[in-house]
C-alpha cells in the first residue's frame, strides 16, 4: 500500500505534529489573525512540547487559554478535512476559540490581509419604544453585509455584539419569523465567498459600531458615510482599536 506521508492540507511537506499546527499554510493563516502569536517564534527543529513551554512562558493566563483552544480547532480543522467533513475557514477560528474558552477579549482584533471585517450594531430608544431588538440587531447585520458588497469589501466577516442573533443567523435550523427573513436575505445578498461568516464579538470588542449606533440615534440620522476620516467624538476609541495591532 502507497501510504502518502504529505500533510494533508497543504500536500507539500511531510506531516508532522508541529507542521499541522504551526508550520502549515492553513495554521499560519490562523496565527496571523491572532496577534499574540507574534510573541511566539518556533523553528524547525522544536517539538510540540517545546512550543506549549514558550506559551506557557511568554502568554498571560487568558491569551493561553486561547493559544490551546486554537491547536485544538486548527488540528480538529485537519481531521475534518481528512474524513470529509465540514471544515472552518481559518479566519474564523480565533473567534470561535474566544466562544469555547468563555473569555472576553478586551481588545479588536484586526482582519488578514486578504478578509474585511464589518461590524455591526443597532442602538434602540428605550424612552420613546422602539423595534425588537432581535430584529434591530438583525437589520443592522443585513446591512453591515449590503454595505460590505455595495462597496466591494470582498470578503468580509460580519462582527455583531448580538449573541442571540448570531447564534440564529450561524443555525441550520431556521423558523417563520422576521429574523429568519432577514437571515435568509443575507444568504441571497452574497455568497459564501464573499461573506465568509457571522461572529460573536463582546462590547469590549465592538465599540466603534456600539458608538456609532448610537450616534446616529442621538442626531436621528438616516444614514452618515465617513471614507478615510473618523467622526471626532469616537476617534479615541478608534485610536484605541487601531493600538491593538501593535500589541
Amino acid at each position: 500500500m502507497d501510504i502518502d506521508h504529505n500533510c494533508p492540507n497543504c500536500k507539500t511537506e511531510p506531516e508532522t505534529i508541529m507542521h499541522a499546527i504551526w508550520f502549515c499554510k492553513r495554521a499560519k493563516d490562523v496565527w496571523n489573525i491572532w496577534s499574540p502569536a507574534k510573541n511566539i517564534s518556533p523553528d524547525n527543529t522544536w517539538t510540540s512540547k517545546d512550543l506549549l513551554l514558550q506559551a506557557y512562558t511568554l502568554l498571560n493566563k487568558h491569551d493561553l487559554s486561547i493559544f490551546l483552544t486554537l491547536i485544538w480547532l486548527i488540528w480538529n480543522n485537519r481531521n475534518c478535512m481528512i474524513f470529509g467533513r465540514h471544515v472552518k475557514a481559518s479566519a474564523q477560528l480565533p473567534d470561535w476559540a474566544l466562544g469555547r474558552t468563555g473569555a472576553t477579549d478586551q481588545r479588536w482584533i484586526p482582519p488578514r490581509n486578504d478578509c474585511y471585517i464589518v461590524n455591526v450594531d443597532a442602538g434602540f430608544d428605550e424612552e420613546h419604544g422602539s423595534a425588537d431588538v432581535s430584529i434591530g440587531e438583525a437589520v443592522a447585520i443585513r446591512d453591515g453585509v449590503s454595505l460590505a458588497l455595495e462597496a466591494n469589501f470582498t470578503p468580509f466577516i460580519i462582527r455583531s455584539d448580538a449573541k442571540v442573533v448570531v447564534d440564529y443567523f450561524n443555525s441550520n435550523i431556521k423558523s417563520w419569523n422576521e429574523v429568519a427573513l432577514l437571515a435568509a436575505d443575507c444568504s441571497l445578498l452574497g455568497n459564501n465567498n464573499q461573506c465568509l461568516g457571522y461572529h460573536f464579538v463582546s462590547r469590549n470588542v465592538n465599540r466603534v459600531a456600539h458608538m456609532l449606533a448610537r450616534k446616529a440615534l442621538v442626531e436621528n440620522c438616516s444614514e452618515h458615510i465617513w471614507v478615510e476620516s473618523v467622526p471626532s467624538d469616537i476617534s479615541h476609541i478608534v485610536m484605541a482599536d487601531i493600538s491593538f495591532i501593535f500589541y
